[in-house]
């Protein structure tokens, strides 16, 4: 990401996703806090909506109680709605930070496979540069460029009494 300054557009774009995902985890819980867990408030809320439904003709034939259950069925319906708009809203974002994480993965791996590509592109081209010189080499250097070539982090040389222990019958370790 490049660093570059901020616009207003920006910041007050910023500041409204931070709002909504504050307000989108956090209004289940004031909800429960205030309808659900606070008696009062749940007794008010209750008799609001009973009295609009005692006053609405299209629920004449229910029964008192009826009404009752229905607007505690529809409070603890409006708490899981809330609830699941909030699990819906974080599902969203997991998604969308496991996208962005699968993204760096890829392109990570891709730079990885290429930088190994090059290193085996350079190894084979240093190992058909052994092979043409090894016939101008003497067995001692040949033996040092192979070890070298072998495990260049760990160079130990090859003497004459290694290469006459071999031609011996000995063996020779790279």
């Amino acid at each position: 990401m490049e660093n570059r300054l901020i616009t207003q557009t920006e910041l007050n774009h910023l500041s409204s996703t931070v709002n909504k995902s504050f307000l989108t985890e956090n209004i289940h819980k004031i909800y429960d806090d205030l309808v659900i867990n606070h008696a009062e408030n749940n007794e008010y809320i209750v008799n609001v909506l009973f009295s609009k439904m005692t006053k609405d003709n299209r629920f004449d034939k229910i029964s008192d109680e009826s009404k009752m259950l229905m607007v505690d069925t529809a409070l603890s319906c409006l708490s899981n709605v809330l609830k699941t708009f909030d699990l819906k809203n974080k599902t969203s974002i997991l998604h969308k930070k496991n996208k962005e994480l699968t993204d760096l993965f890829f392109k990570n791996y891709e730079e990885k496979l290429l930088s190994l590509k090059e290193e085996i592109k350079k190894n084979q081209e240093d190992f058909l540069e052994l092979q043409q010189n090894a016939n101008d080499m003497s067995l001692g250097k040949l033996a040092n460029a192979i070890n070298e070539f072998h495990n260049p982090n760990m160079a130990t040389d090859v003497s004459n009494q290694d290469i006459d222990d071999l031609l011996n019958g000995g063996t020779l370790e790279f």
